[in-house]
Order: C-alpha cells, then structure tokens, then sequence
C-alpha cells in the first residue's frame, strides 16, 4: 500500500519509465528497486521507482538490475547470462 501522497511525488518524479531509452508513460507499475518488498523494502520516494510493464517483468522475474537511482538510472542484464552458442554446458 503505497499513501497517496507518497504515489503523488513518485508519478511527479518518475513521468515515464525509468530504464534508460524506455518513453512508456502509460500503465506505469511501481518497483521497489533498491531494497525488494519481499526482503522488506521501505515505500519511500528513495526505495521506488515507476517501470513500464515489460521492464517491471524482466526486473522481477528475469534478473535484470536496476541501479543509480533517480537522475542516474543505469539498466543491466543478469550478471549471469546465456553460455556462448559453442560452449557445451
């Protein structure tokens, strides 16, 4: 549950995804992108920000990283990614 005055500031903040080069403004979700919500992560301005539905969903579910913070967000793919197409494993 995120107070209202809390979602305010964060829609005023962040008016479009924050990932580098994303312009989606609509259907915006709220992340908790510094401390995650299941390792309980404050609902503070500093701990959110607003991503489009695609980047919400390689965030959580796919490893990529989401560092830097507002004015400086940085996006990554996971630290550990496909094995080159010749290597065996």
């Amino acid at each position: 549950s995120i107070p209202a005055s809390l979602r305010t500031a964060l829609v005023e903040r962040d008016r479009c995804c924050v990932v580098p080069g994303c312009d989606v403004t609509g259907g915006l979700e709220i992340d908790h992108w510094g401390i995650a919500f299941s390792e309980g992560g404050p609902a503070s301005l500093e701990n959110l920000a607003r991503l489009c539905g695609h980047h919400h969903y390689l965030r959580t579910h796919q490893g990529f990283v989401l560092t830097g913070g507002p004015g400086r967000w940085l996006w990554a793919p996971p630290a550990r990614g496909r094995p080159p197409p010749d290597d065996p494993f």
